[in-house]
């Protein structure tokens, strides 16, 4: 990531006055549930558990340019911390580990919370949304249900992961945008965002579906009036942070939404909604989404997916490494935290049938299910730090459909927002401990 000097967005006219507040991605579960046993065989092979490409005849070179998804220029090993975009500097950084890119960031969310006036003592709000695919729905309706029990926190710090994302993306604007939460997740938007080509995949194609449906849901949910309310919303000094993966280096990355809208380029509103769809650009079933960068003058390219097959939940880069910087660069800084889980996380005893499609998806389940729950115990820990409460929710096993065929059904989805609304009306939400299995 790039180590530039901090360049501070001027802030536009029409947004001359800051308040304290202002008036919404689909991954993390498997193949299996969109779209039955031969799109199941055809993702895991493009995620690297089965190959399929390794038993065909070699390609004329049309067909490997296709294969390789274009001509690529990615960047090399030594200059990874430098890569950035350099129109929107300082709105990233690696986040699995502290960096200076995260100091520069912190540092200057810090100077512009103390400059209006919010540097107290008190905690800040932060709330952070897990991936869930279809399974986002719950978060929804946990947001919607909670701002009708009206005492639902202005958030100073959102985070998300795909589904998350989408959630979040309402989330930091306040209650004025539940309605943009209900029309996601209950008005079908999100249940019709395949174009499958199983067939790609045997011709070197990079994915099993065309992404071009969910990009064209994504810019109706999160359109422009809505991407300059976010840079509202970080001239207020508040943060909306999503995560991708950067498959080349195989590493988690941080995305400061609220700074990307601020600034008065005209690219800002693609950008945004860019990152949005590469969070949510499962590996196999979407294409990966390619970001032009700048490295030591020179251009290059990266490739970003779904943010949950690095991180299964975000606050900060490197969690308890990062509590360091923070101390150092923002030591008035401590969090509330709410930690919202789309889908399930204790262990569930279910059987597993001995085929290799089964035993793949269980493997992968487990394996998301188990990374998640780590990262809910370091947030926890992280909590201590500050000497501040952490709460977390989840959706029970017995409301999954995770074996299901295709669980972006709408009515499947209804259900889920209309549980998850109806937990948020309820006092007994959270749980202040990782819950015993």
């Amino acid at each position: 990531m790039s180590q530039t000097p901090l360049t501070h967005f001027e802030q536009p006219d029409d947004l001359s006055a800051p308040t304290t507040t202002a008036s919404s991605g689909l991954a993390r579960r498997d193949f299996l549930r969109l779209g039955g046993r031969g799109m199941a065989a055809a993702g895991l092979a493009a995620s690297g558990l089965a190959s399929l490409s390794a038993c065909q005849p070699a390609q004329p070179n049309s067909q490997i340019i296709t294969r390789n998804y274009g001509k690529r220029e990615p960047v090399p090993a030594e200059l990874i911390d430098k890569a950035s975009i350099p129109t929107f500097p300082n709105t990233r950084f690696f986040a699995d580990r502290p960096s200076q890119d995260f100091a520069v960031w912190l540092d200057a969310w810090t100077k512009q919370r103390r400059n209006l006036g919010l540097a107290t003592t008190a905690p800040l709000q932060a709330i952070t949304f897990s991936g869930g695919s279809s399974e986002g729905a719950f978060g929804g309706g946990l947001m919607v249900g909670w701002g009708q029990r009206g005492d639902r926190p202005v958030f100073d710090l959102v985070s998300g992961i795909s589904a998350g994302a989408i959630v979040g993306a309402s989330v930091i604007l306040g209650h004025n945008y539940d309605k943009r939460i209900q029309a996601a997740f209950t008005s079908n938007a999100f249940s019709d965002i395949l174009a499958l080509r199983p067939t790609s995949l045997l011709f070197g194609g990079p994915s099993l579906s065309s992404a071009n449906k969910l990009a064209t849901q994504l810019e109706a949910q999160v359109d422009d009036a809505m991407i300059d309310l976010m840079g509202r919303a970080y001239f207020a000094g508040r943060r909306f942070m999503v995560i991708t993966s950067n498959l080349d280096q195989q590493r988690p990355v941080a995305w400061d939404i609220t700074g990307i809208a601020a600034s008065r380029h005209p690219s800002r509103y693609a950008l945004v909604r860019k990152i949005l769809l590469a969070s949510a650009a499962l590996p196999g079933l979407f294409p990966p989404v390619r970001f032009s960068v700048v490295a030591d003058g020179q251009a290059y390219d990266e490739f970003h997916v779904d943010g949950a097959v690095t991180q299964g939940l975000y606050l900060f880069p490197g969690a308890q490494d990062s509590l360091s910087t923070v101390r150092q660069v923002a030591p008035e800084m401590r969090f509330n935290i709410y930690m919202v889980i789309n889908g399930p996380i204790l262990p569930t005893y279910d059987p597993v049938r001995a085929r290799a499609l089964n035993l793949a998806n269980t493997s992968l389940q487990t394996l998301l299910k188990n990374r998640t729950a780590g990262d809910v115990k370091e947030i926890f820990r992280i909590a201590q730090f500050f000497e501040t409460p952490a709460r977390l929710t989840f959706l029970p096993q017995e409301m999954s459909q995770s074996s299901e065929t295709n669980s972006f059904k709408a009515d499947y989805m209804n259900t889920l927002f209309a549980y998850g609304q109806e937990r948020g009306l309820k006092a007994d939400l959270w749980y202040d401990r990782f819950p015993l299995v």
